[in-house]
């Protein structure tokens, strides 16, 4: 899997629209959308 940091940083600053635009091309590059939530988003989400 690639790095998705940027979704990480999108979600820890507010930035909804980056978040989208990064989580949807992710998916479309066929990320696995568990680990997208578990290792990028619930973690940004939580600090």
């Amino acid at each position: 899997m690639s790095d998705y940091k940027e979704l990480y940083d999108a979600i820890l600053t507010g930035n909804a629209k980056k978040a989208e635009e990064v989580t949807k091309a992710a998916l479309e590059a066929k990320a696995d959308p568990t680990e997208l939530v578990q290792k990028y988003m619930v973690p940004a989400m939580d600090e």
